[in-house]
């Protein structure tokens, strides 16, 4: 799944999960004192939905480093470290 699309369906969970929260928190509303915050179901979803669009963009930000990495010069490999440490 393309990084933006991601994205995309993560904040449309996440503001479905939001209206699913409020519409449970204001369900049985009478006074201000009774509000109780739902547990379960709404919290859950909105959770899942952020740890999505975080995702997202750790893969924004990786795929924006990777050109970036591949132009570096290639790291010696710890056996060449040794040979060279060896050779002093």
């Amino acid at each position: 799944m393309a990084y933006r699309l991601e994205e995309w369906a993560a904040s449309l969970l996440a503001a479905a999960g939001s209206l699913w929260f409020v519409q449970e928190l204001t369900r049985t509303y009478h006074r201000a004192i009774q509000i109780l915050p739902p547990t379960g179901g709404p919290t859950e979803v909105i959770g899942l939905a952020i740890l999505i669009w975080l995702h997202a963009k750790h893969r924004r930000v990786l795929e924006s480093r990777t050109p970036v990495l591949a132009q570096l010069p290639d790291a010696p490999v710890a056996g060449e470290l040794l040979e060279q440490l060896g050779s002093k």
